[in-house]
């Protein structure tokens, strides 16, 4: 498994590509952020990635939003992980 691959949506335009998040322009005032299972230490992209890693900090996001956001607005809109991997 190649842990340094991209997701192909060509339809939408990438912005950036991080050690462990890419960020794609999905209409002109939303952005895409993909959190994925590549794992990073010392500013380094390591081979091997943790299995399941993006879903599960895309769940705590999307708890600790939706658990504050009658204290303070966010940026959140939706999240949705996939049902296979």
């Amino acid at each position: 498994m190649n842990c340094l691959r991209q997701l192909n949506l060509p339809e939408l335009t990438l912005l950036h590509s991080g050690k462990v998040r890419d960020s794609y322009r999905a209409t002109p005032t939303t952005r895409l952020i993909v959190v994925s299972d590549r794992l990073s230490a010392f500013d380094f992209i390591l081979e091997t990635p943790i299995p399941h890693k993006g879903a599960v900090l895309n769940a705590i996001s999307t708890w600790w939003f939706d658990q504050t956001t009658d204290l303070i607005p966010n940026h959140f809109c939706s999240s949705s992980t996939p049902t296979s991997v």
